[in-house]
């Protein structure tokens, strides 16, 4: 990290998930565009708080979601590839909802595959973190 600006890149986001131990990796704050895509009082929860990515939601409730693991319907199995895009979702969601309560938000961000990548984000403490990770299959 130089100054504010987070560099990353997507093979060290599939790295960190390969190797199946604890980490932390911090993303930045949302990026202006992103802020106003939200209403008004997700946008003051949120402040300036940065995202830190990290694997403790895919210990707890992403592993439902990869490959053969996943149990619903109307979801796309998450590949590697989709973990990959997990920065992406933070900085530049395609869409921002209001989640099921006033600390969640929800961003989605199209996929190549015909999908919907959706990240359920909460805000806790001075960090906003990922709670779930799923892909939805278009209709």
């Amino acid at each position: 990290m130089m100054g504010r600006r987070i560099y990353w890149t997507m093979s060290d986001v599939r790295k960190k998930f390969a190797t199946n131990k604890p980490f932390s990796i911090d993303i930045g704050e949302a990026p202006v565009q992103t802020r106003e895509m939200m209403d008004h009082e997700r946008r003051q929860i949120l402040g300036d708080k940065v995202f830190e990515m990290n694997n403790r939601w895919q210990r707890h409730h992403g592993t439902y979601h990869f490959g053969d693991e996943e149990t619903r319907s109307d979801n796309i199995p998450l590949t590697d590839g989709d973990l990959e895009m997990i920065p992406s979702l933070w900085r530049s969601p395609e869409r921002i909802e209001p989640g099921g309560t006033r600390s969640t938000t929800i961003y989605e961000i199209d996929t190549l595959d015909g999908g919907t990548l959706v990240g359920v984000f909460e805000i806790g403490g001075k960090k906003a973190y990922l709670k779930t990770l799923y892909k939805r299959k278009d209709t």
